[in-house]
């Protein structure tokens, strides 16, 4: 799969993975981090960003730049059963480790440029998601 094709979905699932494996508390009640990283990603000139970013939209009518794209595909994870929000309140993402192991040996297959995309949209995540080390305190 070329790495410029890669979807929106491709990238979520790709990133779903990569923030899991770092520690990384995915967030669903609160979409903010999402919508923050995914317009911060929009913005940066990284070499190996996929194509749909050129296209992702972000609506400005709150305190912070939203995408209703984004917003739907997250959803739609939690209601496919890819992903689960369990806990009592729904406010973070469980990865399920046969979606997580599924999702994770097709990084293998995109080029070089995009899993280092993929990596530097982590190291940004990090600036926007908290860790499981500070939320467990």
């Amino acid at each position: 799969m070329p790495g410029k094709d890669l979807s929106l979905g491709d990238f979520v699932k790709q990133l779903a993975v990569l923030m899991n494996t770092s520690g990384l508390v995915m967030l669903f009640k609160e979409e903010k981090p999402w919508h923050v990283l995914f317009y911060r990603l929009k913005k940066d000139e990284t070499p190996g960003k996929p194509q749909f970013f050129s296209t992702l939209r972000f609506d400005w009518d709150g305190p912070y730049p939203k995408s209703q794209e984004l917003s739907r595909f997250i959803q739609a994870l939690h209601w496919t059963g890819a992903v689960g929000a369990v806990n009592p309140s729904y406010e973070t993402i469980v990865l399920h480790p046969e979606m997580s192991e599924f999702w994770s040996a097709m990084l293998k297959d995109f080029p070089g440029e995009t899993q280092e995309f993929l990596r530097h949209a982590v190291t940004v995540a990090k600036e926007e998601f908290p860790s499981e080390a500070v939320t467990m305190k």
